[in-house]
């Protein structure tokens, strides 16, 4: 069997800098993320760091749902258990 021993040049600090930026502004980073992880004219090197990325967000944003689903629940058995400070003030 024959190994490819292809050599990819790196990218350059510029390409990574103009990633980065993109990567920073909403909307536009889901759609360059998705872009760079699935195009098969993508730098090997961007598609992995982007489809990291985009695993990333992904917990981040199940984390997310998480902790305010568990505040949200929190919140509300405080509220409708606790004492009515409308209709008898504690001073």
């Amino acid at each position: 069997m024959e190994e490819k021993n292809e050599t990819i040049p790196p990218i350059t600090t510029g390409s990574w800098l103009v990633t980065i930026i993109l990567s920073t502004i909403p909307v536009v980073n889901l759609v360059a993320l998705l872009y760079w992880a699935f195009s098969k004219s993508t730098d090997p090197n961007k598609a992995n760091w982007s489809r990291a990325m985009l695993i990333l967000i992904l917990i981040s944003i199940i984390l997310f749902i998480a902790v305010a689903a568990i505040s949200g629940i929190s919140i509300f058995g405080l509220l409708s258990e606790g004492p009515d400070f409308i209709e008898n003030p504690v001073y």
